[in-house]
């Protein structure tokens, strides 16, 4: 599985020229599965420290704000 995890202040999807899914500032993810990957593959994203602490450091994952955004363990 390969994953790109980037910071956007702003994202959408669209499809046949209609806006399918938008978000504010978040996060995108564009994965890439094949076949015999696994979910623990997947999970692996949540490990990826990209949000910034209270002292405004990158270092914090997904998996330690997950409880915030309603993220599976």
């Amino acid at each position: 599985m390969i994953g790109l995890l980037q910071r956007v202040t702003g994202a959408r999807v669209e499809a046949d020229g209609n806006v399918v899914a938008a978000i504010a500032p978040g996060l995108v993810v564009l994965a890439c599965a094949q076949r015999g990957d696994t979910k623990a593959q997947a999970r692996r994203l949540l490990n990826f420290r990209v949000l910034a602490d209270v002292n405004g450091q990158m270092d914090v994952s997904l998996r330690n704000a997950g409880e915030n955004f309603g993220l599976p363990a």
